[in-house]
């Protein structure tokens, strides 16, 4: 009976150490995440004759696909 508590024992101990790992991977993954759009920032396609409300031209219809570039900055 001992050796069946111990090797439980063992068992929940890899379990918890498994989690908290997994835990610490998805958490550095959302940090380089995070890293990577601050540094490159964000693009957004356009696809050709979208219509685009631009406050400096009200109305914008671009004539190709384009893609337009955000700076977060942070």
């Amino acid at each position: 009976m001992n050796l069946v508590k111990m090797t439980s024992f063992i068992v929940l101990l890899c379990l918890i150490f498994t989690v908290a790992f997994a835990i610490e991977t998805v958490r550095k993954g959302d940090q380089q995440k995070l890293d990577n759009l601050c540094k490159n920032g964000i693009d957004i396609p356009i696809a050709k004759g979208a219509i685009i409300n631009n406050s400096t031209l009200n109305l914008m219809y671009p004539n190709e696909d384009t893609s337009f570039h955000i700076d977060l900055g942070c």
